[in-house]
Formats: structure tokens, sequence, C-alpha cells
């Protein structure tokens, strides 16, 4: 199985190229953990992991400070020079305790063991500061975007892609264990959006490093596995995430 670190310092080029080509299309992916985290002026806010700081640059423009945390140093290269950045696993990070008023973490937690989850969470728990908040988003087991990722992802990559996806209710268990309140969780649905039927497609394959993908087969494949739909001039990919939203 191969693991966050290995994954990413593979293939975080591709992704970043893609998160650069087209900047927009996890919009509303991310609109739904900014909401819930809800970044306000001053607020310190840790993005784990944070990629290429795709998090972290909305919460920028919110005027809240980001500290980054990749664990993959290829990943984490995109990240602007400006933001503080610790390459490091999230799970245990030289960050003080009770120094952060906010944590957010983007669908990357399936990457890690469920021992290294726990840790995660813990870890969190350990640097809020009382009264913080931490929202997460990830992969629901058995999801379309579960079979996407651990199907045609898995064959077409280098490194394949073996996901620990969580049942729900799962974060919100692991939340409780590290003493998190006011736990919510919920399942939300929304697209990736393009204005071209080809750039969904090149996002795709640059997104998930599929370099072991056929041109003809990738299009077909994201139609059958997860659904696209046409709808005013855009060309939407399907997806979803499990968020969950705690306080300490």
């Amino acid at each position: 199985m191969a693991f966050y670190k290995e994954i990413f310092n593979e293939r975080g080029k591709s992704y970043n190229l893609a998160m650069e080509k087209w900047p927009k299309a996890r919009d509303q992916e991310r609109r739904i953990i900014l909401d819930l985290i809800k970044p306000s002026k001053g607020d310190i806010i840790v993005d784990a992991p944070a990629g290429g700081g795709y998090l972290s640059e909305a919460l920028y423009e919110a005027e809240a400070i980001p500290i980054c945390v990749e664990p993959a140093k290829n990943f984490g290269d995109y990240i602007p020079p400006h933001f503080e950045t610790h390459f490091t696993d999230i799970f245990c990070t030289p960050l003080e305790s009770l120094s952060v008023d906010k944590v957010g973490s983007l669908a990357g937690l399936h990457h890690l063991t469920r021992e290294q989850i726990q840790q995660f969470f813990d870890e969190c728990f350990r640097i809020m500061k009382h009264g913080g908040k931490i929202a997460v988003a990830d992969v629901l087991k058995g999801s379309d975007v579960a079979i996407f990722l651990n199907g045609p992802v898995d064959r077409w990559t280098e490194t394949g892609h073996d996901g620990n996806f969580f049942e729900e209710g799962e974060l919100s268990e692991y939340m409780r264990k590290s003493g998190f309140k006011n736990i919510t969780e919920n399942h939300e649905k929304f697209y990736w959006s393009f204005s071209k039927h080809d750039d969904l497609i090149s996002f795709c394959h640059f997104l998930f490093g599929l370099k072991k993908a056929k041109t003809e087969e990738l299009a077909p494949t994201l139609s059958e596995t997860l659904g696209i739909v046409k709808a005013d001039g855009s060309h939407l990919l399907k997806w979803s995430l499990i968020y969950a939203y705690a306080e300490k």
C-alpha cells in the first residue's frame, strides 16, 4: 500500500499543474469547508495536509493566517513562500500547544492508517486554543468517489490508490475520542465545474496522475463511474465528500 508521502512526492507536480490550469474547478468543494471553518481576519488556521496550498490560499484571501503542514516536499513546493510551512507528518507537528484557532483538512486523511488518523485528531486538539474549530472533509466508503479512486485511479497511476475511506459517523467518532464537542457530520454532493468537456478530462488526468490511462478510456469511465452533467454551458463532474466539524 502506498502512503501519502510516496504518492504525492510522485504525483504532486501533476496535481498542482491541474490546480494551476483550472483553479476554480473545485470551488464548491472548498466553499463547503470554508463555510464550516468561517475564517476571519487574524485567525491562525492550520491546513493539513496542505498539498500545494489550495485551501490555504482561500484562508489567506479571508485575511486569516494559514499555517501549512505538508508531509510531501514535492507536493508542498507549490505553497506560496509567504505562508508558514512545515514539511512534516500531520499527526506530529512542531506547533506549540494551544497556539492555533482553527484546523482545516481537505481530502487527505484517507492516505493515513487508522492509528495515524486518530493521532492527527489528538494533535489537532493539542495545538488548538480553547473554543477552536476543526473541519475535515474526506471520502465516504462505498461512494462513487471511493469506487473511482480505488478502481480506475488505482489501476492507472504509478503509485496505485488504496484509500482508507470512512464509514458514516467514523470521523465524528475520531473527533469525540480526541475530546472535541459539538460535532456535526454530513455527506455533501456537489460538482467540479469546467467550461469545456476536454478540460474536465484533462483536469482529472493531471490531478490524479493517470499516466496509464488510454485517452479513449478516461471520458467513458468518468461518465459511468461518477457522472458528467452539462448545465448552463458548463461541464460538471459529480463529486462528494463527508464533511465533519467540531469544537474544542
